[in-house]
This record gives structure tokens, C-alpha cells and sequence, in this order.
């Protein structure tokens, strides 16, 4: 009897065992299946020769078949942008491999690479290549075919590479003054103290410091897509703490109203008046959103506090499209305080135009 209730004990640690072999072999594997990647001829600067993109493509698509681990479909040179989302899904894609070309610094082109997901239609990489010969772009074939993987492979990192715990440190005893180990020491006279650890603050007893720590930003990038990117805002007759809090207003209106939407690092995109693909690459963006404010107050009266005036002037970059689009009208908000006016403002230059913008820019 206790040996046939033993059984189905049995039977479902070997299934568990069975399950979690599968998973790790199909890990070890990469993928049961290769990663179908759909490849689109890129867009270039006006005045290049298209066979640059047409050449450039074919180049590329025959390295990564070389290299293989990805199955590679050449697609039709005379899809249009906002079709290679659609016909990636026809051809069975995953991804889709997109980008732009531009003039050629020194004899060497600047060529932005963009890998797009068909399930989520967001770009999952982006990398800028520069290719001065032949040999360039045959390089790039192990370089995007890594990154691919490395995606499409994301799940299993935690399978694959465990973190290893912590070794545990070696005892330490206090150290001995002239031959002799001091009072309350583990090797002292009576065997049995422990070393006293040094007085602590209180907070510090109880592992928080003083003051909080803030927590560090984050701003936009390939590795974490969102629809909106929101550049740093401009304003000369405003002091900076109100050109930060009218970029951080205009992330939360788009939250707001059901949007993604990230800050960009200063350091690395600024303005994109002629570097909106490099931008839309290095942040993964949709759109990219710049502009300025300006704010004037008037003087309190009546025992009222100041009342603040606040326009906010915004412009709407189309990834997509790669088309600027028109700068909106000023929109105003109105508060006794600069910080309520900022937001109102911020509030209308979402509901007024960006989600206008981004709901017409493709029809």
C-alpha cells in the first residue's frame, strides 16, 4: 500500500524534471526554431545614389546568412516605411531590420541600424555602423545577428547565467598587542568574547542613512522603448528649475493620458533639428518632443499671492516618417503658482497637440 501511494510522487518530480530539462535545452539551444529577420532597404540622405541602400542591404543579408542563426528574408525594395510593420507579419517575420544612410564624413558613412519587433512594433536595437569599405558591412552581419539573438534569447539569461551568491568572508579576529589578544576578543583569556563592532548612529544601527537618497535617473533609450521621448525644454528668460519641471510635467500629462513617454539624456540627444534619425535610434522613441516656456508673474496684491503666467511652445518629431512636424501654438496655463501654471500648460500641449499629431502624422 505505502508503495503504490509513492508513485504519483514519483510521476510528477520526473514530469518536473522532464519540463525543466526541455526549458533548459531549448535555452542551451537559443531558440527550437531560427528568429526570422525581415530585411527593408534603407532610407538615405538626399543626393546619395540609391543603390548605396539596394547594395548595402544585400551585402548584409548575405553576411548574416554566412553566420547564420537567423533566417533572412529580403524584402520588397518598394515597400514604403509604414508597410514594413504589415509585410513583416505576411513574410512570418519576428523582426524587421530598418535604418538610414547619411552623407558620407571623410570617406566613411554613417549608416543607423534599427531592429523592430513585429509582435510589439517598437524598436528593440538600434546601433550606428560606419562603413568605409566592403569589408564594413560585412562585419555588421555577426554584430546585428548577436544583438537579435541576444533579444529574441532575453528570457533564458536568468537560466543560463545564474548570480553566483556571495562567498562568505573569512572570520577576523582583533589583533594582538604585544603577544596578548585584547579583552572581549574571540582568542582572549576566557575564549568566549566576540569583538565588539565600533559605536553606531542610530540610523546607521538600523541600515538607512540620515537623509533620503534620491533615485537615479532614467532616461530614455533603445533598451527601453516608449511612444513619446520628451527632450530637454529651453527657456532664456526662465531659471533652470522651471525649464526641468516643465520637461518632467510634460512626461506626466502624457501618463497621464494613457501614454509612454520618457525624458532623453541631455548629454546625448539635445535637439533633433538634423540628427532626428540618430535620436530616434539612441532612444527608441516614436516621437521626439522639444520646445520651450517662458513664464511672467505680476506682483501680489490684495494679500493674494503671485499670479504666474506660463506658455509652453512644442515640436513633434515623426520617427516613422522622419518628417518634422508643425511647431504648436503657444499654449498658456495660469496659476498662483509657477508650478500649477507650468503644468496646465504642459496639460493643453498634450491634449491640444501631441496626441492630435501622433493620432493624424500617419494617415
Amino acid at each position: 500500500m505505502l508503495a503504490r501511494l509513492r508513485w504519483p510522487q514519483r510521476l510528477l518530480a520526473a514530469l518536473f524534471c522532464t519540463s525543466l530539462a526541455t526549458t533548459l535545452m531549448g535555452a542551451s539551444g537559443l531558440l527550437s526554431t531560427a528568429p526570422v529577420l525581415v530585411l527593408f532597404p534603407f532610407r538615405y540622405a538626399e543626393g546619395l545614389d540609391p543603390r548605396y541602400s539596394t547594395d548595402y542591404i544585400a551585402k548584409l543579408g548575405a553576411s548574416m546568412t554566412a553566420v547564420g542563426g537567423v533566417k533572412i528574408v529580403m524584402g520588397d525594395p518598394a515597400t514604403t516605411p509604414e508597410n514594413f510593420l504589415h509585410t513583416t507579419k505576411v513574410d512570418n517575420g519576428d523582426f524587421y531590420l530598418t535604418g538610414y544612410i547619411a552623407p558620407p564624413v571623410n570617406g566613411a558613412m554613417s549608416v543607423i541600424e534599427q531592429i523592430v519587433s513585429a509582435r510589439s512594433g517598437t524598436v528593440v536595437w538600434a546601433n550606428t555602423a560606419h562603413i568605409g569599405a566592403d569589408k564594413d558591412i560585412t562585419d555588421q552581419g555577426p554584430i546585428v545577428q548577436n544583438a537579435l539573438l541576444t533579444y529574441a534569447t532575453r528570457g533564458y539569461f536568468a537560466i543560463l547565467n545564474p548570480t553566483p551568491k556571495p562567498a562568505a568572508a573569512p572570520p577576523t579576529s582583533a589583533p594582538k598587542k604585544n603577544g596578548i589578544s585584547p579583552v572581549g576578543s574571540s582568542s582572549g583569556p576566557s575564549g568566549k568574547g566576540l569583538d565588539k563592532p565600533p559605536l553606531q548612529l542610530p540610523n546607521e544601527a538600523y541600515g538607512f542613512s540620515s537623509g533620503p537618497t534620491a533615485p537615479p535617473k532614467i532616461y530614455a533609450s533603445a533598451s527601453r522603448p516608449t511612444r513619446f521621448v520628451v527632450l530637454p525644454i529651453t527657456g532664456k528668460t526662465v531659471p533652470p528649475v522651471i525649464r526641468t519641471f516643465a520637461g518632467a510635467a510634460l512626461v506626466t500629462a502624457l501618463s497621464r493620458h494613457g501614454q509612454t513617454a520618457a525624458q532623453g539624456d541631455p548629454e546625448q540627444t539635445q535637439h533633433p533639428l538634423l540628427r532626428g534619425p540618430q535620436i530616434c535610434a539612441q532612444t527608441g522613441g516614436t516621437y521626439i518632443v522639444w520646445g520651450d516656456v517662458r513664464t511672467k508673474s505680476s506682483d501680489a496684491t490684495n494679500g493674494n499671492d503671485m499670479w504666474t503666467e506660463a506658455y509652453i511652445n512644442v515640436a513633434v518629431y515623426d520617427c516613422r516618417t522622419q518628417k518634422l512636424e508643425s511647431v504648436a501654438k503657444p499654449l498658456y496655463g495660469g496659476a498662483f503658482s509657477w508650478k500649477t501654471a507650468v503644468d496646465r500648460a504642459a496639460n493643453l500641449a498634450v491634449t491640444d497637440y501631441l496626441l492630435k499629431v501622433s493620432t493624424v502624422a500617419h494617415f
